[in-house]
C-alpha cells in the first residue's frame, strides 16, 4: 500500500513537468469539490478530488493523473468513469488524463462535451420556423 502511495506521488510529480511541456498552466492541485445527488428524494453528499485544474488557451481543463498497467488506459471502467464523474462535476472545458507510464498528455471527450441546446435555443429554433413556413404558405398561396 505505502509503495503505491509512494509511485502515486512521484507520477504526481512528474505529471507536474509533462503538464508544463505540453504549455498548461496549473491553476490549483489536489481540487476539492463538494458534490450531491440524490437518492429516494435524500440528499447525499460527497468530495470528488481531481489532481489538477489547468489552463491553456483561455480554458480551463481537469487531469487526472495515472501509471501503472491498466489505470492509464481511459477504456478501463473505473478510469473512464472517474473522468465522466470529473467531466460532469467540474464543467471544464476538457478532460485530460496524465498518463505517467507513457508520459503523454491525452485529451478525453464525452458525449456530454458538445453543445446542448437549452429550451430556449429549441423554442427560438421553432418560432424561426413556424414563420418561415407561414411565409412560404403565403408565397405560395399568392
Amino acid at each position: 500500500m505505502k509503495r503505491r502511495l509512494d509511485v502515486s506521488k512521484r507520477a504526481e510529480k512528474d505529471a507536474i513537468k509533462l503538464i508544463e511541456k505540453n504549455g498548461y498552466s496549473i491553476i490549483d492541485d489536489q481540487s476539492s469539490l463538494d458534490c450531491q445527488f440524490t437518492v429516494d428524494n435524500k440528499k447525499v453528499n460527497y468530495k470528488i478530488r481531481a489532481d489538477f485544474i489547468v489552463t491553456k488557451g483561455g480554458k480551463k481543463f481537469v487531469i487526472e493523473v495515472k501509471s501503472g498497467e491498466k489505470a492509464p488506459d481511459p477504456k478501463t471502467p473505473a478510469t473512464r468513469r472517474q473522468l465522466l464523474e470529473y467531466a460532469h462535476a467540474y464543467q471544464a472545458d476538457g478532460v485530460l488524463l496524465a498518463d505517467m507510464t507513457d508520459v503523454v498528455l491525452r485529451e478525453i471527450e464525452f458525449d456530454i462535451n458538445r453543445t446542448r441546446y437549452s429550451w430556449f435555443d429549441k423554442l427560438k429554433a421553432a418560432i424561426l420556423f413556424t414563420i418561415i413556413g407561414a411565409i412560404v404558405g403565403f408565397v405560395i398561396a399568392n
